[in-house]
């Protein structure tokens, strides 16, 4: 599986790639097996996490951290670009490794999103900012659905907004 990063002006964008299975009869007859990415945003503003992926996923993540020259302590947001447990299953670990991070999630799905420690989900619109990244609203997959557009980089992180099944 290729590595990529992208770094640009201070920008540092760092993936994380995790593999899900599913169990036969979980989501159909037939197991399934698919990735997952959730992403380290590092520039000017800071550093945000951008879905969490599944839990169990923390320690990876503090491993693409410590590839960007950050910390948890860094990590200012966490953004999840929808409410489905392969990018927001991972929020309580995360969560419990940066407090002081604000949590985020398009204003349609944060209500379905549990809070943590007594912190609320806070909830995004189109056009919304979080540090660099403008918020596009992008419902479909959840009706809360969100894409992000680091418009100087001309990078966009669409969660799951396109995908494909082999």
């Amino acid at each position: 599986m290729p590595r990529y990063r992208r770094r640009m002006r201070g920008l540092k964008v760092e993936p994380v790639v995790t593999q899900v299975q599913v169990p036969p009869g979980m989501l159909g007859p037939e197991g399934l097996s698919f990735e997952v990415r959730c992403f380290l945003v590092t520039d000017s503003s800071g550093v945000v996490l951008v879905d969490t992926c599944t839990p169990g996923n923390s320690e990876a993540i503090g491993k693409a951290l410590v590839s960007v020259g950050a910390a948890w302590s860094d990590v200012s947001d966490i953004v999840l670009t929808h409410s489905h447990f392969d990018h927001a299953g991972g929020l309580v670990e995360s969560s419990q490794q940066v407090s002081g991070a604000t949590i985020w999630a398009g204003a349609q799905d944060a209500p379905d999103i549990p809070t943590i420690d007594g912190r609320p989900v806070r909830p995004l619109t189109e056009g919304d900012r979080v540090g660099d990244l403008r918020v596009l609203h992008t419902p479909g997959h959840t009706p809360g659905h969100i894409s992000l557009l680091h418009e100087t980089a001309s990078l966009l992180f669409i969660g799951d907004l396109v995908g494909s099944v082999d």
